[in-house]
C-alpha cells in the first residue's frame, strides 16, 4: 500500500448522477415526513424493509447523520455504526480538502485491493447483522 499526501482542489468536480440521487433522496424525505405524520402512516423509503420487514444495511443512516449533526455520537452509532464511521471519514476527507487543500491518495496492489474489498464486505455484513438484531 502506498499513501501520498497530494494537493487537491477545494471543491471536487461534481458527479451529476450523485447530485441527482442526493437531491431526489432529500426531496423524498422532505415530502414523506410531514405526509406520514399527518396521516399517521409509516413513510419509510427503504424498499427492503417495506417488502420483508427487515432493515437493509443502510437503514438508520439518515437518523445517524442527524444525530451526528446534533452532536449525539452514541445515538448515531446505535442507529447505524457503519454509517457513523463513514460520516466521520467523509468529514475528515472534506476537512482536509477544504482547510488544507490536500488529500490522501491511496494506491493498492491487486492483492491489497482484494483484501480491502473483503474487509469492506465483512463490515457491511456485520453492520447488517447488528441492524437486524437490534432493530
Amino acid at each position: 500500500m502506498k499513501l501520498a499526501w497530494v494537493p487537491a482542489r477545494r471543491v471536487a468536480p461534481h458527479n451529476k448522477a450523485a447530485v441527482v440521487v442526493v437531491a431526489v433522496w432529500g426531496v423524498l424525505l422532505l415530502a414523506l415526513e410531514p405526509v406520514g405524520r399527518f396521516f399517521q402512516i409509516d413513510t419509510t423509503i427503504c424498499l427492503l424493509r417495506r417488502l420483508t420487514g427487515l432493515p437493509c444495511p443502510a437503514c438508520g443512516g439518515t437518523r445517524c447523520f442527524l444525530c451526528l449533526l446534533q452532536g449525539d455520537i452514541l445515538a448515531a452509532v446505535a442507529y447505524n455504526p457503519l454509517a457513523a464511521v463513514a460520516c466521520a471519514l467523509a468529514a475528515a476527507v472534506l476537512g482536509m480538502r477544504l482547510i488544507m487543500r490536500r488529500q490522501v491518495q491511496v494506491q493498492l496492489r491487486p492483492r491489497e485491493r482484494l483484501a480491502a474489498v473483503l474487509v469492506l464486505v465483512a463490515a457491511v455484513l456485520a453492520n447488517w447483522a447488528y441492524l437486524i438484531y437490534c432493530h
